[in-house]
């Protein structure tokens, strides 16, 4: 099922559309499962040292390795770094800083920013999901939310 999902993906994207797909170790990182999505061409998307390690032992190139997430520990950002990996997302700038301290002299690493919306913006959209869980039936704020209807079974959402 997860192959044809992602052969179905690959088929909605218009020819000549940039389609660049990365396998998110932290969801299910056991060895098999990221062997077969590097065998589907896919990237790894990793918030560890560990999924780090898996990634490269699985084969899975430097450049195809997004090093993403919350609290990267210092030893982790080195092994990202040295050799670097596709992209390193840093969460804030002090982040950045402490990624800069860490890469050699003269070597480069592709940073990608996590932009997180103002405090208010969240707070706002949370009061909104409540209210309308209160106005309408919590079921159908749940389906519009999860895409699945009260007349939709989760094995047809799966399918």
């Amino acid at each position: 099922m997860i192959l044809a999902n992602i052969e179905q993906l690959r088929r909605a994207v218009p020819p000549g559309w940039p389609l660049d797909l990365f396998y998110s170790y932290k969801t299910n990182w056991l060895p098999a499962m990221c062997a077969i999505m590097r065998e589907q061409h896919l990237g790894a998307e990793v918030v560890s040292g560990f999924e780090l390690w898996l990634a490269r032992q699985l084969e899975v190139p430097d450049e195809r390795i997004i090093f993403n997430g919350p609290g990267k520990r210092e030893a982790d950002l080195r092994a990202a770094c040295n050799p670097p990996v596709g992209c390193i997302n840093v969460d804030s700038i002090s982040e950045l800083r402490r990624l800069s301290l860490l890469v050699d002299e003269g070597k480069a690493v592709n940073v990608g920013f996590r932009l997180a919306p103002p405090a208010l913006w969240v707070v706002a959209l949370v009061e909104m999901f409540i209210f309308l869980i209160w106005l309408t039936d919590a079921g159908v704020v749940y389906g519009l939310y999860f895409g699945i209807t009260p007349d939709m079974g989760l094995a047809e959402f799966a399918a």
